[in-house]
Order: C-alpha cells, then structure tokens, then sequence
C-alpha cells in the first residue's frame, strides 16, 4: 500500500504511516467541542417551564358565566 501523504509503500494493514507517522486510514472526527447542553441545563429548563405554568395556573382567574 502506498502512504497517501508521503507516497511511501507501507504495510496494507497499517494504521500510521512508518516514514511520515500520518494516519493511513481516515479517522472519525474529534468533537471540537460539548456535545448538546448537558444534563444541567436541562434541569433548569424543565423547573423554569414548572415554575411558568404553576404561576400561570395560580393567577388564571375561572371564568365567569
């Protein structure tokens, strides 16, 4: 197999090139940074719209016939 970076002939099975030490085989890419907003921020959104709906249940005046 050749090295797609230093065109040099490798083993087939290779992961790293053993003359330039690149990745022969695409490699999954890293995250760069967090994932989603984390458990905490879901907790606080959870109790912010609890705490909305108690308070719009507490001021919503019955309706009148």
């Amino acid at each position: 197999m050749i090295c797609p970076h230093c065109h040099k002939t490798i083993d087939k099975d290779s992961a790293f090139c053993k003359h330039c030490g690149r990745p022969v085989k695409e490699q999954p890419p890293t995250p760069s940074g967090p994932s989603g907003l984390g458990w905490k921020s879901g907790v606080a959104a959870f109790l912010l719209i609890l705490v909305i709906f108690i308070l719009f249940l507490l001021f919503m005046k019955p309706a009148t016939t």
